[in-house]
């Protein structure tokens, strides 16, 4: 039987995700999570996300690619 503790281990904190979203007004953008103003924003979903991708690797956190309606 796995603990509690251990279960809760593996779960990802919300705060280690770098996110990729289609930008209210146009193109694509790369927020932190928990983050009201967007990193950066790009024309394409591609370079928002080699943008994320960079910034992740620096941080330490994982890239999460919404799609434009806004799931995942």
């Amino acid at each position: 039987m796995t603990s509690r503790i251990n279960l809760l281990e593996r779960i990802p904190l919300p705060e280690l995700f770098t996110h990729v979203t289609p930008h209210p007004d146009g193109g694509w953008q790369v927020k932190g999570a928990g983050n009201t103003k967007a990193t950066s924003r790009h024309d394409t979903q591609r370079e928002a996300i080699d943008s994320a991708r960079d910034i992740a690797k620096n941080q330490g956190t994982e890239v999460v690619i919404h799609r434009r309606k806004g799931c995942y």
